[in-house]
């Protein structure tokens, strides 16, 4: 059920930033609009993909402790790169038919929108800067 609804909220996510660039191109530039919603939609990928490394990282740091060997940068980097192209991939896959026959355009966007898309973006970057936070004091106390 609640993966149903994280489904439900990248559909909604990416409809509303895919909306917003056909405005702001114009109705012909579809696929252009296509690529701009779906690049911004991977960059909220790419950030939530590096929360979830730098935080099963900070975990392991927490329960193995200091004065362990540091964990590898590379692993972690890796980690991030293969996420973030598995979800492109995903993204790209399963939203490339709108570029073909997109959905009727709204002239404006609603106001339930902009708000939706304002929560999606707080959340986003509110995890991000909350991880690297958490990882700056975790580092300073290491130290």
């Amino acid at each position: 059920m609640r993966f149903r609804n994280l489904v439900d909220s990248v559909d909604k996510t990416f409809l509303i930033l895919f909306s917003r660039a056909r405005r702001d191109l114009g109705g012909e530039h579809v696929k252009n609009a296509w690529q701009r919603a779906i690049n911004k939609l991977a960059g909220y990928v790419a950030l939530l993909a590096i929360v979830l490394v730098a935080s099963a990282f900070l975990l392991v740091h927490l329960f193995v402790r200091a004065g362990s060997p540091p964990i590898e940068k590379g692993t972690g980097q890796g980690a991030a790169i293969v996420i973030f192209m598995i979800g492109y991939i995903i993204l790209y896959r399963r939203y490339r038919g709108l570029s073909e026959l997109p959905p009727a355009l709204q002239p404006d966007e609603s106001a339930a929108q902009t708000r939706y898309l304002f929560w999606v973006r707080v959340i986003v970057f509110g995890s991000f800067l909350m991880t690297l936070i958490i990882a700056l004091i975790v580092g300073l106390e290491g130290s």
